[in-house]
């Protein structure tokens, strides 16, 4: 199978070579905010019984994202209230996969682990396919697990050249 990138849009989305693919963090956002266009292609896919996933890097940029949201930028006030913040990034980050876990296809836990073993196949993947370090990992924990399709609204997969399906959302809500 060569190198794909598909349209999620299309009407005809060909999904016979795939049974699981892996959302990037950018599409589990898009989920959460209810992408009609996504929201339609994860029922074709279910149609298809083909069912989603997303990483333990996904996990970990959900977190990253609700701090940085979250925490104000005067250090005094952030560090006097650390509690409060540290809760409410956690909450805000639960409730975007408390909703994406509600889909009847999506596995209800992370896929994959980070550990050392890991470090140099997503250096590899980065450099060999241009991808900035989140991105490589999760690639490297698809590649791992040997999900060969990703479903993603940035561009950032444009110059992966393996035996992959690019599956591209284009309108983010």
């Amino acid at each position: 199978m060569a190198n794909k990138f598909i349209n999620i849009t299309s009407s005809q989305v060909d999904f016979s070579n795939h049974n699981f693919l892996m959302l990037d963090t950018c599409t589990v956002i898009q989920l959460a905010n209810e992408n009609k266009d996504l929201l339609q292609f994860v029922k074709n896919a279910a149609l298809n019984q083909v069912d989603f996933c997303y990483s333990v890097k996904t996990v970990e940029e959900l977190n990253i994202l609700s701090e940085s949201q979250n925490f104000p930028p005067d250090k005094r006030q952030a560090n006097a209230n650390r509690g409060f913040f540290i809760n409410s990034s956690q909450q805000q980050a639960n409730r975007i996969l408390n909703k994406i876990n509600k889909i009847p296809n999506m596995c209800k836990e992370p896929i994959g682990e980070i550990n050392s073993d890991m470090i140099p196949k997503i250096q590899e993947n980065a450099l060999k396919y241009k991808l900035r370090w989140g991105d490589a990992v999760i690639l490297t924990i698809a590649k791992e697990n040997n999900i060969n399709g990703i479903v993603t609204f940035d561009g950032d997969y444009n110059h992966v050249a393996e035996d992959l399906t690019i599956f591209k959302g284009n309108n983010k809500v």
